[in-house]
């Protein structure tokens, strides 16, 4: 039996430290399924004012706002931020979803996917999107699945538990699952390596905002991204018509 819609509540978390493609997809995409309010967005100090009116823009209030700390790309300085963020959540009632700016938690019906399911915790496959060497750069006005066609299955680092209706204490980069077992009809999709250009232009940016960053979040050099890509190439595998022929983002 279908649980009651109106008596569930959602709250849907992110970090995010600047605008751009990635923040557009993820705004654009998540609210198919979510209402402005069911948003919370942990935001970087440094570039608070930036981004809050950034979201302003796409129509989310001052009341989804939280302003973090953070120096250091590329390491679990938020960790504390995003298990508080699921703990103060969870106490409230709320059924809780965290994922990265870069993160599609994908599924064509997703809301009712979340309410509907029965488990403590939702642990999609982990997907990563990445460039053909015959595919073009990303261009911002037409949607990522009109534009590449491959992927990397990866369930160690890329499919994390990331719906959660009980209390859970995530380690670094929120790898962990505990032994919870991963789902085969959801899917967590890395959209942040889809583009070359994209990595560069987020890489300098992050050397902008952040005083420390690991070399993946601080390297401009597009010859070595590229590098960098071509060991996911070695891995490439065509995406499911069930992603591609959706068009979702």
């Amino acid at each position: 039996m279908k649980k009651h819609i109106d008596s569930i509540k959602l709250k849907i978390g992110t970090y995010i430290d600047r605008s751009n493609i990635i923040s557009d997809i993820f705004i654009n995409y998540y609210l198919k399924f979510f209402n402005h309010s069911e948003f919370h967005f942990l935001i970087l100090d440094k570039n608070f004012d930036g981004v809050s009116d950034y979201l302003k823009t796409k129509g989310f209030s001052e009341d989804s706002f939280e302003m973090v700390k953070n120096s250091h790309i590329g390491v679990p300085v938020l960790l504390d931020k995003q298990n508080s963020f699921v703990d103060h959540f969870i106490s409230k009632g709320f059924i809780t979803i965290y994922v990265d700016i870069d993160e599609i938690l994908y599924h064509t019906d997703l809301r009712n996917y979340i309410i509907n399911n029965d488990s403590d915790f939702i642990t999609p496959k982990g997907v990563v999107i990445i460039p053909d060497i015959t595919e073009n750069i990303i261009n911002k006005d037409d949607k990522i699945l009109n534009q590449r066609s491959f992927c990397v299955f990866d369930d160690e680092y890329h499919s994390k538990v990331t719906v959660l209706k009980s209390n859970y204490t995530w380690g670094g980069g929120r790898h962990n699952k505990n032994g919870n077992k991963i789902s085969d009809d959801i899917f967590l999709i890395d959209i942040g390596k889809c583009c070359p250009i994209i990595m560069v232009n987020n890489n300098i940016i992050s050397n902008n905002l952040y005083s420390k960053s690991t070399d993946r979040y601080s390297m401009t050099d597009e010859k070595k991204i590229n590098d960098i890509l071509n060991g996911w190439r070695n891995s490439l595998t065509k995406l499911p018509t069930y992603i591609t022929d959706s068009k979702l983002f």
